[in-house]
Formats: C-alpha cells, structure tokens, sequence
C-alpha cells in the first residue's frame, strides 16, 4: 500500500480513498467497454435490417410478380339447361253435317328444356405458381418476423449505451468527488494530495454548474 507524508514528518498509509479511486477508474473503464461492445453490436443490427429490408424487397418484387403471372385462362365444359323451341301439332276433328268428320293438324310454338355441353373461358390458378408464391410469401413473412426482432435487439442495445452514458459521468463525478472530500477534510494528507484534492473539487463542480 503506497504512504504519502503528512505534515508532521510522518507517513500515513493512502487507504480507502486509493481504493475507492481505483475502484472508480475500474467502473469507468467497464461502462467503457459495456459501450463499446454495445455499440458494435448495434452497427451489426442496423447492417442485419439493411440486409433484411433488401432480401425483402426483392421478395415484394417478386411475389407482385407472381401475382401477376398467377391467373391463367382455362376452356372448361359443363352441362347446362337450354331452352329449346319446337312446333307442338296435334290433330283435331272438325265436324260436318251430313259427312264425315274432317282433320286437321294444327300447329303452335312451345319450348322444352334440354340439357347440352357447353364450352367457356374461366380464369384459374396455375399450381406451379401458386405452389411458389405460397413459398415467397412464407419466406416473406420470415423475413419480417425477423427484421422487427433485429429492431427490438437494436433499440435494447442502444438503450444499454444510453444507461451507461447517463450513469458514467455521475458515478465518476460522485466518487472521485468522495475521494477529494475525504483528503480535505482529513488534513492528514501531504500538501500535494490536498492541492491534487481542491483541483478535483473544482475541476467537477465547474463541469457541473457551468
């Protein structure tokens, strides 16, 4: 442990007040690199959601291609009802005095209904290409799924800098803060320490209240 001479002559062990210090430069380094590995970990997701924005791009393009090529034309048969019209005759018996009976056929229109194979144009899915738009669409909704979690993974990480940010400053102020006081106050210390220790208090009261 190192000793500083006070002002008597003698030599005094520097005990907490070194320890806390160097227990604060420890913290500030690990904010430090909590920060640096955050951030690096944040440029990897922002370049993961470009590449994902990108895949999924190319995916929207294709499945509006898909789409366009899915509906096909199909001629198709089927058996419909059709109104046929046809002349009904029957023979009647018309009567004459005195003689025989006279016939005659009459005729009127009328309409059946028969049952013929028609032919139409009706539009279809082509299965190919359904069976890949189902595939785009699947790998489209992977992506997306995939792109709100590398979101979420950016924005908890950027937040972890922001914490260590925030706390960094008031942590170091408030220890070394601690470690100046205890020096003043003490007046045990040499006169080095003491000048060291009102430099420190005015060197964080001025970052403070400027």
């Amino acid at each position: 442990m190192t000793k500083v001479s006070d002002r008597s002559g003698g030599s005094r062990q520097l005990g907490w007040p070194k320890w806390l210090f160097l227990g604060t430069v420890f913290l500030l380094v690990a904010f430090f690199l909590l920060s640096i590995v955050s951030l690096t970990y944040v440029a990897r997701a922002q370049r993961e959601q470009v590449e994902l924005e990108d895949k999924r791009a190319a995916y929207e393009a294709k499945v509006k291609v898909l789409s366009s090529q899915l509906l096909i034309e199909k001629v198709v048969s089927e058996t419909v009802a059709t109104p046929v019209q046809y002349q009904k005759c029957q023979d009647i018996r018309i009567p004459v005095p005195f003689g025989k009976n006279l016939k005659h056929k009459v005729c009127q229109p009328a309409v059946r209904m028969e049952q013929r194979e028609v032919s139409k144009t009706v539009e279809v899915a082509d299965p190919e290409v359904q069976v890949k738009l189902d595939e785009a669409d699947q790998e489209l909704e992977r992506l997306l799924k995939a792109t709100k979690r590398t979101i979420l993974k950016m924005e908890d990480l950027e937040r972890v800098v922001q914490i260590a940010r925030q706390f960094m400053a008031p942590v170091l102020s408030l220890v070394v803060a601690a470690v100046a006081l205890a020096i003043i106050l003490s007046r045990k210390y040499s006169a080095e320490s003491e000048k060291w220790a009102y430099g420190t208090m005015g060197t964080i009261l001025g970052f403070w209240f400027s």
